[in-house]
């Protein structure tokens, strides 16, 4: 087979294992007697995978979030007589449909999925006599997108490869899990009703389970770790966050995080508004739906009708929405992900302070063991697909860099900018007065395979999501592999992966990931409490032919990257340049805005006598226009 056809199967089946939908739906599956459980909700009985692992998918954990309970905390399941079948997972949650929720191609770009989908998946080997350690995964999608049950997610080769009892769930995603408006919070029965933060609750709702339910399936509820990547990641940081998770789980891994929150206003108030709301505010979006139903023939005459509308009556016409309903005034979708304000700082679930100022107060944090980090490169996956700034595709189909110099200076600005506000600030935060170590990595494999027409090493890198495909065994898990990577690739790929799932799998065991009595991996050392020291703080994850797993010391904060660009040479012949850069970095990027840490340097003539704020939105990225 000739080069160019071997290396593009090879991306092709690297992509198919990480986006492919879930099969497992589709498998015929038996229960066993020996997996017969009793809930504390009525009894389950599930099968036995290819693995050997016990498994029950399909749990509900909460009552179905229907009805008067759509946007409402949730409330425990109901419970059942006989013996329940857990052989399949539950319903996906009510989103776009798309590759990242795990739906056919036929359901794509609609809406798909259902509003009943909180329901939990189980892993646990065979009964040991002892309790295992519980590791409790969250899924990524930008929270308006993904599932529970995706086949990216190798659950049962992660589980079989450690001894660990896996669990992961469902929770509601974008308008469905977060959503504040007056009118819903007035009738609220509890502060959590009325925060807006349904998705969130969701989570700390699975944990309550977990806590409750966990030991008969073998897990040690005394020992939970919750772990997740992107908007995964958001959810990890958040139970370490709010109240409601406190004493629910034990140690928390966030994998390329955000750390941004949205106010009160941002939530709800007009775009227009003196304090404005984000464009998808439940008063836009409202706007939207009057105008889908046909009740308003324009956005004018919608926001006149709205605004004559009481509580009750707008309370009445958001429950007669279906989620089909709900979801189809989004036009701005990629890979079934669109924007929402997420998570909202109701002051009752979420605080109304930065995160990194609840980090650092101890009276506002739940104080545990946290591993947090992010991929060198998180930046240029998107990057990768902005025809706008970025990239031209050669045959309509193929990205290629406009500007290679820039393309790879903004990737190394814009990704620092994600590691600095989700990683370096938060574990500075933490140190400061928490007695909990905090772990830091950075994932920097970037050896793709070459090929002719593309260069996904600089393309990509170390791109967003890829250490999710090391980290559940995507590659080590297919030794035939190695004929399309190559034996050298395939062998280090296959020691990263394992490397990393021993680090994650230690760690969960017992709060360090260098405590495994087998270790024969570099020591990861804890964060320092005295960042002025010389102590490294870092592990970097990487393949034997970047030197390996080793620590470093390496920090990056928010203002030395300020420092930084205001110093690169490369910005400071172009005033246009710094002006784009730094918008997009600290005032429109994905890490929210950090407009008030330093002032907007020197580019007063943008618009003479305007305020920097206003000179700033000259440089507003095309995309969130």
């Amino acid at each position: 087979m000739p080069y160019f056809a071997i290396a593009t199967l090879t991306v092709i089946l690297c992509a198919i294992y990480l986006l492919k939908k879930n099969s497992a739906t589709n498998q015929e599956r038996s229960a066993v007697p020996e997996s017969l459980r009793r809930t504390r909700y009525g009894e389950v009985i599930g099968f036995r995978d290819k693995n050997g692992l016990l498994s029950w998918q399909g749990i509900p954990y909460a009552a179905p979030p229907v009805g008067e309970l759509r946007w409402k905390a949730p409330r425990p399941p109901t419970p059942w007589t006989g013996v329940r079948d857990a052989l399949q997972a539950g319903n996906k949650p009510a989103q776009i449909g798309s590759a990242s929720g795990g739906f056919p191609k036929e359901a794509y770009n609609r809406p798909a999925g259902s509003e009943d989908c909180l329901y939990m998946n189980i892993w646990s080997p065979e009964k040991s006599g002892k309790k295992l350690p519980v590791m409790v995964w969250i899924y990524g999608g930008g929270n308006s997108a993904g599932a529970a049950d995706l086949s990216a997610y190798n659950i049962p080769y992660f589980a079989a490869n450690g001894e660990v009892v896996v669990v992961t769930f469902n929770h509601r995603l974008g308008i469905l899990g977060w959503f504040y408006h007056s009118a819903l919070s007035a009738e609220a029965e509890t502060p959590e009703d009325a925060s807006g933060n349904f998705g969130t609750l969701d989570c700390v709702q699975a944990l309550r389970w977990v806590q409750d339910n966990i030991a008969e399936f073998g897990g040690d509820p005394d020992n939970v770790t919750v772990f997740g990547e992107s908007a995964g990641g958001i959810n990890t940081l958040s139970m370490v966050l709010v109240p409601q998770a406190r004493g629910l789980f034990h140690r928390a891994i966030a994998q390329s995080a955000v750390t941004i929150h949205h106010t009160i206003d941002q939530a709800q108030n007009y775009a227009d508004a003196p304090s404005p709301g984000h464009r998808h505010s439940s008063r836009e979006m409202i706007n939207l739906f009057l105008q889908k139903t046909g009740r308003a023939n324009s956005a004018v005459e919608a926001r006149t009708l709205q605004d004559a509308m009481d509580a009750d009556a707008i309370r009445d016409f958001l429950y007669s929405l279906s989620a089909e309903e709900l979801l189809s005034p989004f036009n701005e979708v990629i890979m079934g992900m669109y924007a929402t304000p997420s998570p909202i700082a109701d002051g009752a679930v979420f605080p109304t302070c930065s995160w990194h100022e609840a980090f650092a107060d101890p009276d506002k944090h739940n104080p545990v063991p946290l591993m947090v980090g992010a991929n060198r490169d998180e930046f240029k996956l998107f990057m990768a697909g902005d025809t706008d700034d970025y990239v031209n595709m050669r045959f309509g189909r193929i990205p290629t860099p406009k500007d290679p110099v820039i393309y790879e200076r903004d990737g190394r600005y814009l990704s620092e900018m994600w590691r600095a506000a989700a990683v370096d600030e938060v574990a500075l935060s933490l140190v400061k007065h928490n007695t909990a170590p905090v772990f830091a990595y950075r994932f920097d494999w970037d050896d793709w395979p070459r090929l002719p027409l593309i260069n996904l090493s600089v393309l990509i890198g170390a791109g967003h999501g890829l250490e999710v495909m090391f980290m559940f065994g995507l590659i080590a898990e297919r030794p035939w592999l190695r004929f399309l990577l190559g034996r050298r690739r395939f062998r280090e790929m296959t020691a990263l992966s394992a490397a990393i799932r021993q680090y994650w799998i230690s760690f969960a065991t017992s709060a360090h990931p260098s405590s495994n009595g087998k270790q024969t991996l570099p020591q990861w050392t804890p964060w320092p409490a005295d960042s002025g020291t010389l102590q490294a703080n870092l592990m970097i994850l990487d393949s034997p032919v970047h030197s390996a797993c080793r620590m470093e010391r390496n920090i990056v904060s928010v203002e030395h990257i300020k420092g930084r660009m205001l110093q690169d040479p490369r910005l400071k012949t172009s005033s246009d340049e710094l002006c784009r850069l730094y918008a997009r970095l600290f005032i429109y990027g994905v890490q929210g805005d950090y407009w008030d840490s330093i002032p907007y340097p020197g580019l007063e003539h943008y618009q003479p006598g305007g305020s920097k704020r206003k000179q700033a939105e000259a440089c507003r990225p095309a995309q969130t226009r």
